[in-house]
């Protein structure tokens, strides 16, 4: 019966299933937001921590969500590879990859509480928390609480979907709910009550977590289809690995929240770089700073063969995306002023504006590129030995490779032919004052030849009268 308590999930309704599985968690995962919410605006309104408080807050939530990737990771990797193994009635494995997960994540979780309580100071300053005296006394005063938290915030999230996989959505929902409401609870109690300040905002955050890692341990003793034996929790390399490749691609997304973060920030500098660099320099540099770090993420793939192994390119693909993000606001902002710059030079040397032909001009181009490029990746797919559908680890270590470089050091290759035709690009410094002053003029005489025009138009029937 312990094996086969799950059947309905191949019987009831989709719609059902939908609701019963699907609306819990997305309740779940609004509510695992909800902790930085709350503290931000219990924060906010005491008056003695204000603006630094808030500023300490998000210094922190950055290494909190780099906690969550690790386990999401872990925990939907396992909830993947316990359903896949439900699903071919092979218990066995799925109990091991319960085992695994706890074992990976009580690990994951200490070594990570361990590495922010020796490098805090040096962290938080990498996060801008040294900005000034105030903000980085209170980012130390709540990191110090919130990473003591970190296991039992790691356990909770990451034992959530494997206690959905056990066929109890419900249950884990309301793990998160109880976590959620004594975090709430207890943060004005500390911050408005006792005065604790940050410290106080950290220990309720810590304590909501220790009730939803506390409610998902009993549940794991008293499981309803996996229930793992003592054997079950011995680390087994091969189920390990499985079951963080199947979590990895939910890392992938979530590691890119940190440069989401970082993104806003990189729209600061961006009137600065303009005063110190010509729109040409920004431009190329805005282009391709991407490709470029993929030259990095080449080189440490290349050495050792360290291009199959997780634990070397997750973290060199996250500092590649980090690093991308804080020249996000060149990227962003440079080339829509350029399209608008060569709008107003077309008005500058013809008359008149011509949006709709730069938008053609702009577009063909791309989709030409892509159609061509779609079927130059086919060709070099072919050449290159890959076997469709067989996935990375199911083609030969030269095809391995070949893929490996096509994704970093083959966009580099291709970018670098795309800067030549950047560099003739000449509308900046003194040729672009001069065309602003000049339209400025031509515009303003528009402007005052319409007025006069019209100011005629209405003398005209007042003359009749």
């Amino acid at each position: 019966m312990e094996e086969t308590s799950n059947q309905f999930l191949g019987q009831e309704p989709v719609g059902r299933l939908m609701r019963k599985y699907a609306l819990p968690c997305i309740i779940s995962l609004l509510v695992g937001a909800l902790y930085n919410i709350v503290d931000q605006i219990f924060i906010a309104n005491a008056s003695y921590l204000g603006s630094y408080g808030n500023a300490a807050n998000t210094v922190v939530f950055p290494l909190t969500v780099i906690a969550l990737a690790v386990a999401v990771m872990i925990g939907d990797g396992c909830c993947a590879f316990v359903s896949l193994n439900l699903g071919k009635g092979e218990s066995g494995s799925a109990r091991k990859s319960v085992g695994n997960s706890v074992i990976m994540t009580v690990i994951g979780g200490l070594v990570l509480c361990a590495v922010y309580l020796i490098f805090s100071d040096s962290i938080i300053a990498m996060f801008g928390g040294t900005v000034n005296p105030e903000t980085f006394g209170y980012s130390k005063e709540y990191f110090f609480y919130i990473s003591l938290g970190v296991p039992f915030y790691m356990f909770g999230q990451a034992m959530n979907p494997v206690v959905r996989a056990d066929g109890s959505p419900g249950f884990a929902m309301i793990s998160t709910l109880a976590g959620a409401a004594v975090n709430m609870m207890f943060d004005p109690i500390f911050i408005f009550g006792f005065k604790w300040g940050m410290t106080g905002t950290a220990v309720a955050t810590v304590i909501g977590q220790i009730v939803t890692a506390v409610l998902t341990i009993w549940y794991l003793l008293n499981m309803k289809t996996i229930r793992p034996a003592k054997s079950d929790f011995r680390l087994n390399a091969s189920v390990s690995v499985k079951t963080l490749s199947l979590g990895l691609a939910t890392m992938s997304t979530i590691v890119g929240i940190p440069g989401a973060i970082v993104s806003p920030i990189s729209y600061s500098y961006v009137t600065w770089a303009r005063r110190k660099f010509s729109t040409k320099t920004l431009w190329i540099f805005g282009s391709h700073i991407s490709d470029f770090l993929m030259i990095g993420v080449f080189l440490i793939g290349s050495i050792n063969k360290n291009y199959k192994k997780l634990s070397v390119m997750i973290p060199a693909f996250m500092l590649r995306e980090t690093i991308w993000m804080f020249f996000w606001g060149i990227r962003s902002v440079i080339p829509e002023e350029m399209r608008n710059e060569s709008i107003d030079y077309g008005e500058w040397k013809n008359g008149y504006r011509n949006e709709g032909l730069t938008g053609v001009a702009k577009e063909l181009p791309r989709k030409l590129i892509n159609t061509f490029g779609a079927t130059v990746k086919t060709i070099i797919l072919d050449r290159v030995g890959y076997v469709e559908g067989a996935g990375f680890g199911g083609q030969t270590e030269k095809t391995e490779y070949s893929l490996f470089w096509m994704c970093t050091i083959l966009p580099v290759i291709t970018g670098i032919l795309s800067i030549i035709p950047k560099c003739f690009y000449n509308l900046s410094g003194e040729k672009r004052d001069t065309m602003y002053r000049e339209l400025h003029e031509r515009r303003k005489l528009r402007e005052e030849q319409y007025d006069a025009k019209l100011g005629e138009s209405e003398q005209e029937p007042a003359a009749v009268q």
